[in-house]
């Protein structure tokens, strides 16, 4: 076969060893992915729960272009001691204005397995708002990314109104024209009389749906199936509460407590097991994790 200065034929591409890359948080694809969301819906608070998460292991930078010092002390409180670079408000100019050298020189001397850019409009290159224009915009910063192979999660904002409304949530995402294009992967974060859904599609994944609770600040994968009766909050606070008053309780008992069902309360406790504020010593009782057996 002839070889040319560009392209390659498809048996050579096919023949290609490409490393299998493994997903850093399993909320997040790989590549390049925008999280989208209207503003105040938690799009921040869920990014910084991954950021948290992905350090345990990882290097993450997080670019939180809207936050100064007061606020940023506040909310990356817990992220003491772990593997997670900052930058705020007025420390990374956008794309256009040296933003796009800055990122660079950055990329290439902090470690870095994750990079989080809240919000993406802090970093893009300025437009006259056209299609081509803002394509471009957007590919520049993914170009950006993915020269240093490694993945970002970008947060963005919808258009005005309720995207929960729409029959395809993802249409709701501002400049969806061009930005649906430029991503490996859309994310959006919706908010619904106390429902919250994590949908999400992309290239290389299959279009998926998840669940979520919102409980004491943190996310959690909802293995109930919301029929608008979730358990929420409230009912973890009883849980807790009940729990502690009696030094110990049944499932029966946190059923009467709570006016939840049997397979609720169980889901409920497997949930505060995990964040470590319960113990389950006997099958159906369920102890303060700082009491002994």
């Amino acid at each position: 076969m002839s070889k040319t200065e560009i392209g390659m034929w498809v048996s050579e591409l096919l023949s290609l060893k490409i490393p299998e890359q493994k997903r850093l948080h399993p909320w997040v694809p790989n590549g390049l992915t925008i999280l989208a969301g209207a503003p105040k819906v938690g799009k921040s608070t869920l990014a910084e729960q991954i950021a948290l998460e992905v350090s345990e292991q990882n290097n993450v930078i997080y670019l939180a272009l809207e936050y100064s010092i007061p606020v940023a002390q506040s909310r990356f409180s817990r992220f003491r001691n772990k593997s997670v670079f900052i930058l705020l408000d007025g420390d990374l100019n956008r794309f256009g204005k040296g933003g796009e050298n800055q990122l660079k020189t950055l990329l290439s001397k902090v470690p870095c397995d994750l990079l989080i850019i809240d919000v993406l409009t802090c970093l893009k290159r300025t437009t006259n708002g056209d299609y081509a224009a803002e394509y471009a915009a957007f590919a520049e910063i993914k170009q950006a990314i993915t020269s240093f192979g490694i993945d970002c999660l970008a947060l963005h904002h919808t258009r005005k109104g309720d995207s929960s409304d729409t029959h395809n949530a993802f249409e709701a995402i501002h400049g969806s024209t061009a930005l649906s294009a430029v991503p490996d992967n859309l994310m959006m974060l919706t908010k619904r009389n106390n429902q919250i859904k994590l949908q999400m599609k992309g290239r290389l994944i299959e279009e998926d749906e998840i669940n979520l609770d919102f409980v004491q600040g943190e996310y959690f994968k909802s293995d109930v199936f919301r029929t608008g009766h979730e358990i929420s909050a409230p009912v973890f606070h009883q849980i807790l509460t009940t729990v502690e008053e009696l030094g110990g309780a049944t499932t029966k008992q946190l059923v009467d407590a709570t006016n939840k069902s049997a397979s609720q309360i169980s889901t409920a406790c497997k949930t505060l097991e995990k964040r470590g504020e319960l113990k389950n010593p006997y099958k159906g009782f369920y102890q303060p994790t700082n009491r002994g057996v």
